[in-house]
């Protein structure tokens, strides 16, 4: 999950800084405000709204001192980072559904308590009243 200024942004995204604005004014892209009050956005953020990010667009971002990097190292560093915020969303998408199923379960109790038998004597057989002509020849249950 790694958090890129707006330029680097929209070179990795292959896309210009212009058109990644219009996007997140759109909703299409989020953003987040860094603790120094600039506006950055995630690269797996890029990634859901572009697809595959281009990694040969931030070698001009690269510090001189790394310059003699090897360009498959930085690639991967960067996949390293796409794939860790990847992980990070899916442990809270599981997190999230944890929950929803410890909810469930607990409504699943409340109905099987509310459906159990709630009696505790025993149940009386049931007593037909005599009829008009059962009292009258004695018989029961007419």
């Amino acid at each position: 999950m790694a958090k890129i200024n707006l330029t680097q942004g929209a070179k990795l995204a292959g896309v210009s800084r212009s058109t990644l604005n219009r996007h997140i004014k759109e909703g299409k892209v989020s953003k987040v405000i860094g603790s120094d009050g600039k506006p950055s956005v995630d690269t797996s953020e890029l990634a859901r709204a572009y697809g595959e990010l281009r990694h040969n667009t931030l070698s001009d971002t690269v510090p001189l001192a790394q310059l003699r990097t090897p360009s498959d190292v930085v690639e991967k560093d960067i996949e390293i980072a796409v794939l860790r915020a990847e992980l990070n969303a899916s442990k809270e998408r599981l997190e999230e559904v944890r929950h929803d199923r410890d909810e469930w379960k607990g409504q699943a109790r409340t109905m099987a308590t509310l459906l159990t038998d709630q009696r505790t004597g025993q149940v009386s057989p049931v007593v037909y009243k005599k009829g008009f002509w059962g009292r009258v020849f004695g018989r029961e249950g007419e």
